[in-house]
């Protein structure tokens, strides 16, 4: 067995330990001190720690700011009432048929879309008379109320004035 100095030894008054490792006093005392190159290095991390954070304040306030003008336009525009609606661009109306036979499909068409460009109620009312004086020119329509409709124009305005009122 070989005899290693560090471990205990027994001897006549009983078993003696190492000291263990003595400390060097003039290493130790230079790992706690600083050197001026270290006290620069950390006055200079310090610095720069401070002004990020000091940044970092002034953008999340900035943030904020931005953020509330955000919320503040939003509800804005929600609380703004459109006050002009969307006009429908304005359609021509039909020119005058001049009783040529040869452009009554046109102008029946043209008389369609006029027509057809109406909304809601008066829509609703024309269509189908219409739609059905197409399918026989001729005939002014296959319906009889659709022929009477247009047979004339005295009965067309009888017909508008039931549905929306008198004329004036």
């Amino acid at each position: 067995m070989s005899h290693n100095p560090a471990q205990s030894q027994a001897g006549a008054d009983g078993p003696v330990q190492s000291p263990g490792p003595v400390p060097n006093p003039a290493v130790d005392d230079e790992m706690l001190t600083p050197s001026d190159d270290e006290v620069d290095d950390d006055a200079h991390n310090l610095r720069e720690l401070r002004n990020l954070r000091h940044q970092a304040t002034i953008h999340a306030q900035q943030m904020a700011e931005i953020q509330a003008m955000i919320n503040q336009l939003t509800s804005q525009l929600m609380a703004t009432p459109n006050e002009k609606p969307i006009k429908k661009p304005k359609m021509a109306t039909p020119d005058k048929y001049d009783g040529n036979r040869d452009g009554l499909r046109t102008f029946l068409t043209n008389i369609e879309l006029y027509c057809g460009y109406n909304d809601g109620k008066a829509a609703s009312w024309m269509q189908p008379y219409v739609e059905d004086f197409l399918v026989d020119i001729d005939n002014k329509g296959t319906k009889d109320d659709t022929r009477t409709l247009f047979s004339s124009w005295a009965n067309f305005k009888e017909e508008l004035g039931r549905i929306f009122g008198e004329v004036d």
